[in-house]
């Protein structure tokens, strides 16, 4: 019977790869909780890392159907939380364009009016 290699520090083992994807998982949902996400950069590179991670244990993780429901299960938080943020990316960026046409209006307002 062949000796399993010992992980290197660039390899880790599975546990500690889905224990880090639970962990980033876990940090991202705090992140998300709070009441205003000021960090959207923050919430993008935790997905990216989550993804990452995932991306490592699908290379190096011997295939079988319990890792294949579990990458499944993973990739769909992922999908879901990306739309999540996008949407809400997307409503910030529609502010800020509406607070910025605000802000023209007054200003062109102001000139006329002055003028």
């Amino acid at each position: 019977m062949p000796i399993a290699a010992k992980p290197t520090d660039k390899q880790l083992t599975d546990k500690q790869l889905t224990a880090g994807i639970a962990q980033l998982q876990q940090q991202f949902m705090q992140l998300w909780s709070d009441a205003a996400l000021t960090e959207p950069e923050l919430a993008l590179d935790l997905l990216q890392q989550f993804e990452q991670a995932l991306l490592q244990l699908v290379k190096q993780a011997k295939p079988n159907d319990e890792l294949a429901r579990y990458i499944q299960d993973q990739l769909e938080w992922l999908t879901q939380q990306m739309l999540q943020v996008n949407s809400e990316k997307n409503v910030v960026s529609d502010q800020l364009l509406q607070i910025t046409r605000a802000r023209k209006g007054n200003a062109s307002y102001d000139e006329h009016k002055s003028g």
